[in-house]
């Protein structure tokens, strides 16, 4: 009898070190899926903060394209204007800054004296039909 009992005895802890094994297997399983899916939460939010990041840059390199053309609305004599027009007008009055405070013929400062031959209204004429809103 005393061997049987022995006999269960080590079957008990057989299967209580067995039953324990998997729980540790498990338990070690979850933690690495908890480790790999916070990997990825933390890539994702490095690439959110890259895009964060490029997007403010973008917004400052705007906004302070903004304050440069508002600085060349003067030259434009109260002609209305589209963002693309003021772009354009802001990027050619960078290659000849001369030309658009010196008056044609007809009064209407040119845009610039790179060969287009378009006066300011004859240029916002040119950029309305050419906008997508326009079509």
């Amino acid at each position: 009898m005393a061997a049987e009992e022995v006999l269960q005895g080590a079957d008990h802890y057989k299967s209580e070190i067995e039953r324990l094994t998997r729980e540790l297997s498990e338990t070690t399983h979850e933690k690495i899926q908890a480790a790999e899916y916070g990997l990825v939460v933390l890539e994702e939010k490095l690439t959110l903060k890259q895009q964060y990041d490029e997007l403010e840059a973008e917004y400052d390199g705007l906004k302070q394209e903004l304050e440069q053309l508002k600085e060349v609305r003067p030259c434009l004599h109260a002609v209305p204007t589209t963002a693309w027009t003021l772009r354009y007008l802001w990027r050619k009055e960078e290659e000849n800054p001369v030309a658009c405070l010196m008056p044609s013929k007809s009064g209407v400062a040119p845009v610039s004296s790179s060969g287009l031959g378009l006066s300011i209204p004859e240029l916002f004429i040119a950029a309305d039909r050419a906008s997508p809103s326009s079509m």
